[in-house]
């Protein structure tokens, strides 16, 4: 193309060449880039992706409405959520660290249509976020005076420790309820993206959201005759989110039974193969230990 002479013929060609170029990466009339047109997977990656990023984007929001709401309470109530959120954000972590194995080998079921073997992964999700979900409580439950006292060290006089560390106890207590319904969402929701459908997740986080913030008005400051309850209340409205969030992605799901056929007979046994297990352990566990390490690196 590039030792073409400049006459007639090599203008024909080259703007042949360009006209070919066009149809399939650029608009040249344009000057914009776009997508093939022959190819549908950028749209079908687009509608995967976008809800996915809102929804996760969603569950970490639920923790700073509380510690926006929160904040009007005083200084040791804001402190005190700021800390068990970080406490509870490792936690999240280490579960969508555990899901991201078994998500590998149960995308690439769903692809080949094998849903006896999708159905395994995610009856092996729930045995690994159930493993996680003991673990994490056990810490937080024997370990809770520990941990939030690694972050009170140094304070400055104006801030009361020994109240922080009570305001703390109490809204991470509360929190420990609604770990298991969010245990379970998470569990759903990443099958439900495997086999892309990510909307039904994003449509639970975004209620959830909506439900935190008017249990928060109505919990923290004691409005519309309910009682003031200050970080509890926060606590209380975090939990009763989460189980709005769990309900609506798993009764829609199950609703959708004949789109979601791997949900057909999901819990007739909870048994996975051996080998597939020793899999999906071997693979999930570098991810696992990373996402921990992580969030435990950020949180410190």
């Amino acid at each position: 193309f590039l030792n073409l002479r400049r006459n007639r013929r090599g203008k024909e060609q080259r703007l042949l060449f360009l006209r070919y170029l066009g149809n399939y990466f650029f608009d040249i009339t344009g000057g914009t880039i776009l997508m093939r047109k022959h190819n549908p997977i950028y749209k079908r990656a687009l509608m995967l992706a976008v809800p996915m990023m809102i929804q996760n984007g969603i569950t970490n929001m639920v923790s700073l409405v509380d510690n926006i709401m929160v904040g009007s309470q005083g200084t040791e109530a804001m402190t005190a959520v700021s800390i068990a959120g970080q406490l509870i954000f490792v936690f999240n972590l280490a579960i969508f660290g555990a899901l991201a194995g078994p998500g590998i080998y149960g995308a690439q079921y769903y692809g080949q249509r094998n849903m006896h073997g999708f159905q395994s992964t995610f009856r092996i999700k729930l045995w690994l976020s159930l493993a996680c979900l003991i673990g994490g409580l056990l810490v937080f439950l024997l370990g809770d005076e520990s941990l939030i006292g690694l972050y009170l060290h140094g304070e400055s006089a104006t801030v009361d420790s020994a109240l922080t560390m009570t305001y703390a106890k109490q809204y991470l207590h509360i929190m420990l309820l609604g770990l298991p319904f969010f245990v379970v969402t998470q569990v759903y929701a990443t099958s439900l993206r495997e086999t892309g459908s990510s909307v039904k997740p994003m449509v639970g986080g975004v209620a959830s959201v909506v439900v935190d913030i008017v249990l928060n008005y109505l919990l923290i400051y004691g409005n519309c005759g309910m009682p003031k309850l200050g970080v509890r209340g926060a606590a209380i409205a975090t939990v009763l989110a989460r189980i709005i969030e769990m309900s609506i992605v798993i009764i829609w799901a199950h609703l959708c039974r004949n789109k979601h056929v791997f949900l057909k007979g999901i819990y007739r046994t909870l048994r996975v193969p051996k080998e597939l297990a020793g899999k999906v352990l071997r693979k999930g566990m570098p991810i696992f230990c990373n996402e921990l390490l992580w969030s435990a690196g950020l949180a410190a």
